[in-house]
């Protein structure tokens, strides 16, 4: 799984590099000019708020949790591209009535790889809106108090979400921004407590330096 997402993620690059080099030195005087695409670096971390939603399964509330890591941004005038590689924790806790054999209400901290792709329009020159596609990979999902039920069992390894929000760029190169992922994919690996989907949802705020 980390070579596949390690080769999404060099496809990507490659990809904008290729497209931006084709419009920069072809024919078209539309796309002539004598400035490359600018090509930034960063990092960047926050405050990961989360849930799994379901019917009835899981508490319906945004448990808080870290996000941070790396990103690479290419663009031109008001629009850009973005792809973003972070690590990210998370917690979720059962409803009352799931419990395990010996009454033990499960609670589960996971740790995931999130890669969003993102497009970037500027509104204005220190202020963009962000919209794309974010796979995430569950790494790890233990039980936090006990629980006797097979934690790693409960999740599929990973899924997909939609994911858009607001960065403001302030002097000195540092970055602001909220952002907020719907997720597509049905995780429930353990259709023995419940045939319901569980879907994440989640809310990041978070700082960032560019660092070239």
């Amino acid at each position: 799984m980390k070579l596949q997402l390690l080769s999404a993620f060099i496809f990507t690059l490659s990809f904008c590099s290729l497209d931006s080099q084709a419009k920069l030195f072809s024919g078209d005087p539309a796309h002539r000019d004598s400035t490359a695409p600018k090509v930034e670096f960063g990092i960047k971390a926050g405050l990961n708020l989360q849930k799994m939603a379901s019917e009835s399964t899981w508490e319906d509330k945004m448990y808080p949790g870290f996000a941070g890591g790396i990103f690479m941004q290419t663009g031109k005038n008001k629009f850009g591209v973005r792809i973003e590689v972070l690590a990210s924790t998370a917690h979720c806790k059962f409803k009352k009535l799931i419990v395990d054999s010996i009454g033990t209400k499960g609670e589960f901290n996971s740790l995931s790889i999130d890669v969003p792709l993102l497009l970037e329009y500027k509104i204005v020159p220190f202020l963009c809106i962000q919209a794309g596609i974010q796979y995430s990979s569950i790494i790890s999902n233990t039980a936090k108090n006990g629980y006797q039920g097979e934690s790693k069992l409960l999740f599929k390894n990973g899924g997909f979400a939609v994911t858009g929000g607001l960065e403001a760029r302030l002097p000195m190169k540092v970055i602001i921004g909220a952002k907020y992922a719907y997720g597509l994919t049905n995780l429930n690996n353990n259709t023995l407590i419940t045939e319901e989907p569980w879907q994440t949802r989640s809310v990041q705020l978070y700082a960032g330096y560019i660092i070239k």
